[in-house]
């Protein structure tokens, strides 16, 4: 199983997992890694395929963009909104 380091999760190179699960990437039965609603199925990160949605280039790029100031800001917005006029 992998080690995940949950405070390290959304900054720097250990974006690659989140990011690569949130454009597509499946775990080896094909299952969601991320699910919108429930978030991160963590126990199978290490098991996932790469993304259909971007390229390796790609997923560079943002990787090195959202490392600058990490991933949680934008993943943890939806908490502040008020969602019951949706």
């Amino acid at each position: 199983m992998l080690n995940i380091n949950h405070s390290s999760l959304w900054t720097g190179t250990d974006l690659v997992l989140p990011l690569r699960s949130m454009f597509g990437g499946r775990g080896p039965q094909r299952e969601n890694i991320f699910v919108p609603d429930k978030g991160f199925k963590l126990e199978h990160l290490d098991k996932m395929g790469p993304p259909p949605l971007l390229t390796s280039d790609e997923l560079d790029y943002y990787v090195a963009e959202y490392g600058r100031n990490g991933l949680g800001p934008a993943c943890t917005c939806h908490s502040t909104q008020d969602t019951s006029s949706i």
